[in-house]
């Protein structure tokens, strides 16, 4: 079961997390050394090959980029290859949860691999292409966003806790908060001042 996320040789794209969106030539997909995670190799800027995670990958041309029912297509049928694989293979059905990788075969290792994949891109860089401020009631814990405000934009993580040890639900009274990567301490921000990181 192949995830919408493919990126053929030849094929163009830019990485989300690229301000400029310069556009990278796919040279090949492979896996990695663990033979778990794909990788897609772009070719380089300075003549060396760089490499990059499905995820964090975008088509230039955008009738190319897999749309959200693509998605949740893809997501429902890699979840069922999943529980047939954990029927079929007898190191899969050790697995005490859905999301165990540690006593899955390797098969099953690609397959949540290939899923958690999918979620990444749908969480994050599917809105993020959007340009809207976040969906409170989709955010995660630990999932990155951007604040932006008239002073520029910082960045953090998604919150449930702030620094004096009160849960605060994301959209509880329209704010979100924010963990800034500096240290300093969780702040809460308006949900309209609050975007995807990919």
């Amino acid at each position: 079961m192949e995830s919408v996320l493919q990126y053929p040789a030849g094929s163009l794209v830019f990485q989300a997390r690229d301000p400029d969106r310069t556009p990278r030539t796919v040279l090949r997909t492979r896996l990695d050394a663990s033979s778990r995670h794909r990788q897609v190799v772009l070719e380089g800027r300075d003549g060396t090959d760089d490499c990059a995670t499905p995820s964090s990958l975008v088509y230039v041309d955008e009738t190319l980029r897999p749309t959200g029912p693509q998605i949740e297509d893809c997501r429902a049928h890699l979840a069922r290859a999943i529980y047939e694989e954990s029927a079929r293979c007898s190191l899969c059905r050790r697995a005490h949860t859905f999301w165990s990788t540690f006593e899955r075969c390797i098969i099953g290792k690609r397959l949540l691999e290939e899923l958690g994949s999918l979620y990444c891109y749908r969480d994050n860089v599917l809105p993020w292409l959007t340009g809207q401020p976040v969906d409170p009631a989709r955010l995660q814990w630990g999932q990155r966003v951007v604040i932006r405000t008239a002073d520029g934009e910082r960045t953090g993580v998604v919150s449930p806790i702030d620094h004096d040890g009160v849960w605060h639900d994301a959209g509880t009274d329209g704010l979100i908060l924010v963990r800034h990567r500096d240290g300093t301490p969780p702040t809460r921000y308006a949900a309209h001042l609050v975007f995807h990181d990919p």
